[in-house]
């Protein structure tokens, strides 16, 4: 079976893509769960993950809302709960 270099190169870039997305969550979900983060803070931080998720994926808005919103949303929901 004969390899495609460009389709090669495009499966790359997209898993540099997912890794990069996989980390911007990794880091807000972290940063999230500091004691002293305000809420207001931790919701800007939300937005701002939201909106560099949409630059690596275009047009995925449902997904980050369905995939990480409730992520981000659950660990300020058990903090504030506990606080």
């Amino acid at each position: 079976m004969d390899r495609d270099p460009v389709r090669e190169g495009l499966i790359r870039q997209e898993n540099r893509r997912i890794r990069q997305l996989g980390g911007l969550m990794d880091r807000t979900l972290e940063a999230l769960r500091e004691p002293d983060l305000p809420w207001e803070e931790a919701r800007r931080m939300i937005c701002r993950a939201r909106r560099q998720a949409l630059r690596l994926f275009p047009g995925k808005e449902a997904v980050f809302d369905l995939v990480y919103k409730p992520r981000f949303y659950k660990v300020l929901d058990e903090k504030w709960r506990l606080m």
